[in-house]
C-alpha cells in the first residue's frame, strides 16, 4: 500500500472577495492490484498490461487504486502534483517482492504462458489464480507480488528439465573413473 498526503488547495472567489478551500488535504491510500486492473478493464476494454495508457488513463487508474470510497468520491485526482504521478508510477512499477528469477534478462519470460495469446487480461490472471489454486484474497496483494507468486507456481510445476547429451557423457565419465571401470 503507498500513501501519500496530498496539498490543501485554495481558490480565489471573486464574489465572495476571499480563499476558499477547493480542496482539503487528504491522507491517501493506493493499492496497485488485480482488483484496480480489473476495474481499469472494465472501463477501457483493453488489456491494463499489454497497453500504453495516456496521462488521463493513468489519472483514471490512480483514482481506481484508491482504498478508500471516500476518497474516490471527494478527491479531485488532477490536483495531484508531478511529484506525486511520480511516486504513483515508481510504486506500480516496483516488484514488492524479494523473489528473483534467474531468467529476469529475458524479455519474454517476464511473464506466465497464456492460451490466449499475448494479450494477458486480468481475467487471464483470475484463470492463473484457479489453476494454481491461489486464494482469491490476493487479488488485493500488489500486482507485482502476485505475479512473482504466480510464476513461482509455474516454475515449481515444470517438468524436470532433460540433461543434454555433454552432461550425460560427464556423469557417466565421473562414475566411471569413481568405479575404475570401462562402462
Amino acid at each position: 500500500m503507498l500513501t501519500l498526503e496530498t496539498q490543501e488547495v485554495k481558490v480565489f472567489d471573486k464574489e465572495r472577495r476571499e480563499f476558499i478551500i477547493r480542496q482539503p488535504r487528504h491522507k491517501l491510500r493506493f493499492e496497485h492490484s488485480l482488483v484496480s486492473m480489473s476495474k481499469w478493464e472494465s472501463k477501457y476494454h483493453k488489456s491494463f498490461v499489454n497497453t500504453d495508457k495516456t496521462p488521463e488513463e493513468y489519472l483514471d487508474y490512480f483514482k481506481l487504486m484508491l482504498l478508500s470510497q471516500e476518497d474516490y468520491d471527494n478527491v479531485d485526482m488532477d490536483l495531484l502534483t508531478e511529484e506525486d504521478y511520480k511516486t504513483l508510477i515508481n510504486y506500480i512499477s516496483d516488484s514488492h517482492t524479494a523473489t528473483t528469477f534467474s531468467d529476469e534478462s529475458s524479455s519474454a519470460s517476464r511473464q506466465p504462458h497464456s492460451n490466449v495469446g499475448n494479450k494477458i487480461t486480468t481475467e487471464v490472471i483470475y484463470g492463473w489464480m484457479v489453476k494454481f489454486k491461489i486464494p482469491f484474497e490476493c487479488q488485493y496483494w500488489h500486482y507485482g507480488r502476485l505475479m512473482a507468486l504466480i510464476r513461482v507456481c509455474i516454475y515449481d510445476n515444470l517438468p524436470p528439465k532433460k540433461m543434454s547429451l555433454s552432461e550425460r557423457r560427464q556423469l557417466n565419465n565421473a562414475r566411471k573413473a569413481k568405479r575404475h571401470t570401462k562402462g
